[in-house]
């Protein structure tokens, strides 16, 4: 072999090293950006989850206890009236 063809094979070889470093590299990332989806789209389900919640049968029976104390708070002023008009 002469010296142009070793330093040719040489410089393939570099390449090729770094060609593969940037690889492994980027499957790092790859596997690492998975992780952080995963997690993102377990915290958007459980978002849903409690939105869906409040949304629900919970929010109505919240709406429920909102008007029946809105309704006691108004009672409560009628009588504190009634005894100032006295």
């Amino acid at each position: 072999m002469g010296m142009a063809t070793e330093v040719g094979i040489d410089n393939l070889k570099h390449k090729v090293d770094l060609l593969i470093e940037a690889y492994q590299t980027r499957l790092s990332e790859n596997k690492l950006l998975r992780k952080e989806n995963e997690l993102l789209k377990q915290q958007v389900e459980e978002l849903r989850s409690a939105q869906g919640q409040t949304n629900g049968v919970d929010s109505s029976r919240n709406k429920d206890q909102v008007r029946y104390r809105i309704d006691e708070l108004v009672k409560e002023v009628d009588k504190c009236i009634e005894i100032l008009k006295k």
